[in-house]
């Protein structure tokens, strides 16, 4: 036993319950969209920052990766979709000369 037991058999419940309504192919779209959501939002917080952390970046990075590679696993409509999005906002930060 260790302190993730509870945590571990919640997730599992949940994912139970989950694959009974949905499909592995949603599964990757949604999580492609929620990790490019966490990317937008972790470069928006730097760029609106009086002192931009590289924290932020750095975690926008792994973030846009995550989103990145679920988008190319859920297919190409999805993965040019993410990328688009994160595109633009990291056009932003490096106008901005964070990146």
């Amino acid at each position: 036993m260790t302190s993730f037991d509870a945590q571990i058999r919640a997730a599992t419940l949940k994912a139970e319950k989950e694959l009974e309504h949905v499909t592995l192919a949603e599964i990757q779209i949604a999580t492609a969209f929620t990790w490019c959501g966490r990317a937008i939002a972790a470069y928006r917080i730097a760029l609106q920052s009086a002192s931009p952390s590289e924290c932020w970046i750095s975690d926008a990075r792994e973030y846009e990766h995550e989103a990145l590679e679920h988008a190319a696993l859920a297919g190409p409509d999805v993965y040019v979709a993410v990328y688009a999005y994160l595109g633009t906002v990291k056009a932003a930060v490096a106008d901005a000369g964070l990146l």
